[in-house]
């Protein structure tokens, strides 16, 4: 949507029929707490864009935040494998703790498979190939 006029629209439409999603839920008492309160907060975010003068500024504003969040966020694992790494070494059972633990997080697998890390992604194939000299070794050993 190019216009501000067609996004206010499209907006409005949306609020409207979030809102006659809500309504049936609860008519048919299928809408839970936890449910209610996320429906809320889409609520509230259709009704602040609806709200603004530009839908596009206020698009791109949050689009820009979002960006500068996710770069710091990605600075931060970058930041911990490194540490991990100057601290106990790239072969450290620490090393594959945290490689592990990373990967075992629903968020932070969620937010690597969107936006990546180097660092992170340099450790786990690291590991991985490691992984797999031990099991090869371990099947010649069982071969021998």
């Amino acid at each position: 949507i190019s216009e501000s006029k067609d996004a206010k629209k499209a907006l409005k439409d949306a609020k409207k029929s979030h809102d006659d999603f809500i309504l049936k839920k609860k008519k048919a008492g299928t809408l839970n707490q936890k449910e209610l309160r996320m429906q809320n907060k889409i609520k509230a975010l259709l009704s602040s864009f609806e709200e603004k003068e530009d839908v596009s500024a206020s698009y791109n504003e949050n689009v820009k935040a979002l960006k500068e969040a996710t770069l710091k966020v990605r600075e931060h694992i970058d930041n911990f494998f490194k540490a991990v790494n100057e601290i106990f070494g790239e072969d450290s059972n620490e090393m594959l703790v945290a490689v592990t633990e990373i990967t075992l997080s629903d968020s932070t697998s969620r937010f690597l498979a969107s936006f990546g890390s180097d660092e992170y992604d340099t450790y786990q194939k690291r590991l991985m190939v490691n992984d797999r000299k031990h099991d090869l070794r371990k099947e010649i050993l069982e071969f021998i």
